[in-house]
């Protein structure tokens, strides 16, 4: 159906393929909600229609999916767990891609909805594996392909190995605090959450992520993060502090760093004259320039 534009409600005849092994509505106009009769199949790519209702939290119990795309369309309310007498049951452990954006989705984050995302944490399946099918069929053979966002571009991705983790939420109406529990999701390759109503402070746990090559958090209401700095907020990283030079008698570093610095030069300058005596001439005369402030004096560097 990813060639042809189709309107209307997802069949429910498409049920009843006993052989169905992927399922493709992508770029079409489809509309109504997604038929829970659908939890069997293994993969979801349903992006680009006009699928309504709330976040389908029905899908956590499919052991087996992967790659979960659901991004352009309509789905609104909160994501909530799914709990059986009071806890949380099988919430998308297996998925390695989740694609909810550009969708109206509101609310907080949950933490606990996060922490069951367990192949996206370190040393999960990382086997190199590739995620989806290539099936041979009788006039020709299938491979599944899926458009992500990554790093700003979009991309088209025919082989997605089982290393590679991703989460985007961008283009929602998230709200309330980034989760702290995102920071054990630490095999996530990209995180894009912008466009979306985050607030406070960015949490110290993103550090935790030492795989992640993207990450968004633009266009939110995040706040209270001094260290922030780059091209999009007023603090620019190879500038971090004051525009006025701190003399070094203030700071004991810098004395440091000169001194360095010295050590560097004279041991380069000395080595012209034979390593044994140069070496013990450079060793004798920072001796002598290190009491109290001489070797200011003695290369007449006033700071």
């Amino acid at each position: 159906g990813s060639k042809r534009v189709l309107n209307g409600d997802i069949p429910p005849s498409s049920c009843s393929a006993r052989r169905l092994e992927i399922l493709n509505l992508s770029y079409n106009n489809f509309g109504g909600m997604i038929p829970s009769c659908l939890i069997q199949d293994n993969s979801r790519i349903l992006n680009n229609n006009q699928i309504t209702g709330s976040f389908p939290s029905w899908l956590g119990v499919l052991p087996k999916l992967k790659v979960l795309v659901l991004r352009s369309n309509q789905f609104f309310g909160m994501i909530t767990d799914l709990q059986e007498n009071g806890q949380i049951i099988n919430n998308f452990s297996s998925l390695h891609i989740l694609d909810l954006a550009s969708n109206s989705i509101i609310g907080h984050l949950p933490q606990g909805w996060l922490i069951e995302l367990k192949s996206m944490m370190a040393n999960n399946n990382d086997d190199g594996q590739i995620v989806g099918h290539q099936t041979n069929m009788s006039q020709g053979f299938y491979r599944d392909t899926v458009t992500i966002t990554f790093k700003g571009f979009d991309i088209i991705f025919t082989k997605i190995l089982t290393t590679f983790k991703v989460i985007d939420l961008s283009n929602n109406s998230f709200d309330g605090l980034i989760p702290e529990s995102v920071g054990r999701l630490s095999s996530l390759h990209g995180l894009n959450m912008s466009h979306n109503n985050f607030t406070e402070q960015i949490p110290s746990q993103l550090g935790n992520l030492t795989r992640l090559e993207s990450l968004d958090l633009s266009w939110n209401h995040l706040s209270g993060n001094p260290d922030l700095c780059g091209s999009q907020v007023p603090k620019q990283c190879d500038n971090p502090g004051s525009t006025t030079t701190p003399r070094a008698s203030d700071h004991p570093e810098s004395n440091s760093l000169w001194q360095d610095r010295t050590e560097a030069i004279l041991l380069f300058t000395f080595v012209g004259l034979g390593f044994g005596v140069g070496f013990a001439l450079a060793i004798m005369f920072l001796h002598f320039c290190r009491i109290d402030g001489w070797s200011r004096k003695c290369f007449c560097i006033h700071m």
